[in-house]
């Protein structure tokens, strides 16, 4: 019977909160609770985060004890399979490959040759295996119905409290007054109209608002007016624009670069604006906005000299959720995702 390392760490996990994979490292769990995303409308359920630490590689003989029981073998070729496993894996990895372990997550070497891995998105917390994410939407309330309830609210209880004997004085006193209400309404209108047609009169037009047309970025959700393909990049700007990024500093967007409207972020959190495409046309710009935010991302946009770079705006607390995200823009829209960093 072959004996599958991967799978055997999958299941492991559902049971233990640490597996170690002797000559390789260790795999842990911890707690992670529920995720509100305000973006996408999600509520993700409890779950358990994975993280991998290779400095960790002595035997807990948790795997060993797992492997024994479960494919019916000795001791001996349980360790010769693990051996096995991990000089596979380490082969790969010098190969710049990328290593995937089914339910567990992928590890590969960045440029400097250090060892990364991105957790996939398998609920290992038993208590809440199999709760699927919840789709949530704001609670829209109609101004006009509100208005009208209110006065619905307001007539009832006059009716109610007339009952009570004094419904012949108020109704008298309302009669006084009503001759007074109705001259101060008529003034009100003469005034009006008095001062509409002064401003005419004068050629005087009422002050247009300004409208920053600079400004790119859209809600999500907003419908666009027509769906065009976006152009590709220009080969010569992106690739002067990776250079820029790749002597660079620390990988988080500048505040200056983004509205100043936006509420602090956490101590434990970091914002940072991914560039997809790179445009010399503002409407080929816009299209593209309106399709990253049809498919449910906060798009955002930089003027960098006759360019429009546009991407989106990801809020993370690990790097690891940064490099996922990037990965998966990439097999999206077929591009090379760089991380804005001027």
């Amino acid at each position: 019977m072959e004996i599958n390392i991967g799978q055997a760490i999958g299941e492991l996990l559902y049971e233990s909160e640490s597996v170690v994979v002797p000559g390789f490292g260790r795999f842990s769990s911890f707690y992670k609770p529920s995720v509100i995303d305000h973006v996408q409308g999600m509520v993700e359920p409890p779950s358990k985060s994975l993280e991998f630490n290779p400095d960790l590689v002595a035997d807990d003989g948790v795997l060993m004890k797992y492997l024994r029981e479960k494919f019916a073998v000795s001791q001996t070729d349980a360790e010769e399979a693990v051996e096995v496993f991990v000089k596979e894996i380490n082969q790969s990895l010098e190969k710049r490959e990328i290593v995937e372990i089914p339910k567990v997550g992928r590890i590969y070497r960045d440029y400097e040759h250090n060892l990364k891995y991105l957790p996939e998105s398998t609920n290992f917390n038993t208590e809440s295996f199999g709760l699927p994410a919840v789709q949530f939407y704001p609670v829209l309330r109609d101004k006009k119905k509100a208005v009208v309830a209110a006065a619905t609210a307001g007539q009832t209880t006059y009716s109610t409290k007339s009952t009570s004997g004094r419904r012949y004085g108020k109704n008298k006193w309302f009669q006084g007054a009503m001759p007074w209400l109705l001259f101060f309404a008529v003034v009100t209108i003469g005034l009006s109209f008095y001062l509409v047609l002064k401003d005419l009169n004068n050629g005087e037009k009422p002050a247009e608002s300004s409208i920053n047309v600079e400004r790119l970025n859209k809600k999500p959700g907003q419908p666009p007016e027509t769906k065009k393909a976006v152009p590709k990049d220009d080969a010569e700007d992106l690739e002067d624009f990776r250079n820029e990024q790749a002597v660079s500093g620390d990988s988080q967007v500048s505040k200056d670069q983004l509205d100043s409207e936006r509420a602090p972020l956490p101590s434990n959190q970091k914002e940072a604006f991914i560039v997809l495409h790179s445009f010399g046309v503002k409407k080929n710009a816009e299209n593209f906005i309106e399709e990253l935010s049809l498919a449910g991302f906060n798009p955002h946009s930089v003027k960098d000299g006759r360019l429009l770079r546009v991407g989106i705006i990801k809020i993370f607390a690990r790097k690891e959720e940064l490099d996922t995200l990037i990965l998966d823009l990439a097999k999206k829209y077929k591009t090379t995702p760089v991380v804005w960093k001027k």
